[in-house]
């Protein structure tokens, strides 16, 4: 919802969901596998962790804390400067209280309140924290029911209008699910009072079930279905069918998504091409070169990013690549540094004390426009040369280290890292 509130994306967007490393954390999705690339939508209703906690990175995680807070989220005390990206996947303690205030201001159009226990009481002013759009748009995710946590989805044959997600702590020491229907919000924890996992804990399989029984059993069955209508905030706008960001006359098709009016997403869809392709040599040409005797036609190809490139290359995969530009045709690279994935901005990596320093190895990676190779710098001494679509591993040091890549065309980017020993 504070990635829609500010343009960074829409629930259709085509974002990578492959293996990345910030720093020694190396996090996964709970079955261990990638899918390369997903739709921020189905990566939240089937819990993968990746695009999520890069959209964090996007967003800032004291930002993202900040907002938790104006949502009466106190349990990480004044001190949220120790949390990192890992708050995308769990990584906050939060109380089954404070989980619920968030899930009924999801299920308020994003006005949060305090709660209050008293009957009777007056209840408490309700203050926004995020838009009516953006949280519709959550919901609308979050109802999805062909997903893994739909709990005994053989045996529910009607399901009240529920917006739900469920989670399992690491270890499985805890069972988690939250959700809301028409009237209430509804938090389940299922575990051992005593700390102890089980392997029969888990969120999806326990505290899922509990969740819609009790939302099912506290609905007022005579009453119509809810209607929840589309904010006046929404506007649909053109997006590429394929990658789900603003359409390009280079995209083959379109469709149409909400967005909100204020926070329309200007990043265009990055993943389609067009180029003028002679017919006989399925070479690249453009105006003024090639040989003007041969035929041309337009065509539209696909390009994906770099890293899911090097996903791909690594299990011994191909992805076809545009075409080749003729001899004297290469088209003007669009003037844009290389960007720096890993180390992360900010980042501070842990020496594990006792582990040599060669099995801590800190991976560089960077996204690059083109097929470009890219030169790593540590300190100013000359690590390496590797293509976009690589990785170049550092042997760490204690101290503060200024990171730079460099394209082939002088571009630079750079980062400080700085390296701590652990005790």
């Amino acid at each position: 919802a504070m990635a829609i509130d500010r343009g960074i994306a829409l629930p259709s967007f085509l974002v990578p969901d492959v293996p990345a490393s910030w720093g020694t954390w190396s996090p996964s999705n709970y079955d261990g596998n990638f899918d390369g690339l997903v739709r921020l939508d189905d990566a939240l209703s089937r819990s993968l962790n990746l695009p999520y906690i890069s959209l964090l990175q996007r967003i800032g995680v004291e930002e993202f804390l900040g907002t938790l807070r104006q949502m009466g989220v106190r349990s990480f005390g004044t001190d949220p400067g120790r949390y990192g990206l890992s708050a995308a996947v769990g990584g906050v303690e939060l109380t089954a209280l404070e989980i619920a205030g968030l899930y009924a201001s999801l299920a308020e159009d994003g006005r949060w309140k305090p709660l209050v226990f008293e009957v009777g009481a007056e209840p408490a002013t309700a203050r926004p924290v995020l838009s009516e759009g953006s949280t519709w748009l959550t919901r609308k995710t979050l109802s999805q029911r062909d997903r893994p946590d739909f709990p005994r989805r053989r045996e529910l044959h009607s399901t009240p209008d529920i917006h739900w997600k469920t989670g399992t702590s690491s270890g499985r020491r805890d069972a988690w699910a939250v959700g809301s229907g028409p009237e209430h919000t509804v938090a389940v924890w299922v575990g051992n009072l005593d700390n102890r996992g089980r392997a029969q804990l888990q969120g999806s399989e326990t505290a899922g079930p509990l969740l819609f029984d009790v939302l099912s059993a506290l609905r007022d069955r005579t009453a119509p279905s809810p209607v929840d209508p589309v904010p006046s905030e929404l506007r649909r706008i053109d997006v590429c069918a394929y990658s789900g960001h603003p359409a390009t006359e280079a995209c083959p098709r379109r469709t149409s998504e909400f967005a909100r009016y204020e926070a329309v997403p200007t990043e265009a869809c990055p993943f389609h091409t067009e180029r003028q392709v002679q017919i006989a040599t399925g070479l690249a040409v453009r105006p003024g070169c090639g040989d003007p005797e041969l035929e041309t036609e337009s065509r539209t190809f696909v390009v994906w990013p770099a890293s899911v490139r090097r996903f791909v290359r690594n299990r011994h995969r191909h992805l076809p690549e545009p075409p080749t530009w003729a001899d004297g045709c290469a088209a003007p690279q669009r003037d844009v540094a290389p960007r720096i994935l890993t180390p992360p901005a900010d980042h501070v990596a842990l020496l594990i004390p006792g582990m040599p320093v060669d099995r801590q190895q800190i991976p560089l990676e960077a996204e690059a426009a083109g097929d470009t190779e890219l030169s790593w710098f540590v300190n100013g001494a000359f690590l390496g040369t590797v293509a976009a679509t690589e990785r170049l591993w550092w042997t760490p040091e204690a101290g503060i280290h200024e990171v730079v890549v460099t394209d082939e065309r002088g571009r630079l980017s750079k980062r400080d890292l700085e390296v701590r020993k652990g005790r």
